[in-house]
């Protein structure tokens, strides 16, 4: 959870009390170092939107962004472990689909970052 404290400084919160659902998405849509005082929290899956898509290469380089930018939920057991699935979805969409295990429960989240259209091949 962010929160705003009176001094008007940001704190990251990545306790418990936020649901695994919202901390998955917030640490998928966060880019990797925007939060200074927690520089190794987000991912680089934004970083898809700038680059070339390129269909079989795109998929797996996301799928490892997704690992790596839920790593931390992982060191702190608040999930056991992480699937994800990549899709090119159409020409300007890519589709993650990531289902985070924490006991007997699965969290599923799809996620969707939009693609350059002319880098598509």
């Amino acid at each position: 959870m962010i929160t705003l404290a009176s001094d008007g400084t940001l704190s990251l919160d990545l306790s418990q009390e936020t649901s695994v659902q919202d901390n998955i998405l917030l640490s998928l849509s966060t880019p990797l170092g925007a939060f200074f005082q927690r520089p190794d929290f987000g991912s680089e899956l934004p970083s898809l939107q700038r680059g070339k898509a390129i269909a079989g290469k795109v998929e797996p380089a996301a799928i490892g962004m997704v690992r790596r930018a839920l790593q931390w939920m992982l060191d702190l057991s608040l999930i056991d472990s992480v699937d994800a699935q990549a899709t090119l979805a159409s020409p300007t969409q890519l589709y993650l689909s990531v289902d985070a295990h924490s006991g007997s429960e699965t969290i599923h989240v799809d996620y969707w970052i939009p693609v350059p259209n002319k880098a598509v091949s």
